[in-house]
């Protein structure tokens, strides 16, 4: 005679072994640009600039294609404290995949997810042309 309780006993430890047990190496990574981002990079023509106090500077992303751009600065950060610097509007559009238009402050940057990297780089004559961001 078949026992089917203890048939059903092994299915269901079956099935929570394959639903929880199992790992996965890859890591977790949010693939939307929608949230809070940290500045990692200033770079000018592929040398970082940046300092202590520009690494404070973040940006939030909405879903409905809007932002905030927080600005910290400081003319010497070991002398003179870190403040915020100014508070700028982001508008946000998709052009493609993973490629993005971002506009800070009427500024319009070419940016490309990758991961939990963003980066936003521009031409428009200044010494800053490239901005990473790390997702938080």
């Amino acid at each position: 005679m078949i026992n089917y309780i203890y048939i059903r006993k092994k299915l269901i430890y079956l099935f929570i072994f394959i639903a929880f047990g199992c790992s996965s190496n890859e890591e977790n990574v949010d693939t939307t640009i929608s949230g809070s981002w940290q500045l990692v990079s200033i770079k000018s023509n592929g040398t970082e600039v940046h300092d202590s106090c520009d690494l404070q500077s973040n940006m939030d992303l909405f879903t409905d294609n809007g932002g905030i751009y927080n600005q910290y600065y400081s003319d010497n950060p070991a002398t003179e404290p870190c403040d915020l610097d100014g508070a700028y509007n982001v508008t946000w559009l998709e052009n493609s995949s993973s490629v993005f238009t971002i506009t800070i402050a009427g500024a319009a940057y070419s940016s490309i997810l990758n991961g939990n990297y963003l980066e936003l780089t521009f031409n428009d004559g200044s010494d800053i042309n490239a901005l990473q961001f790390v997702k938080n």
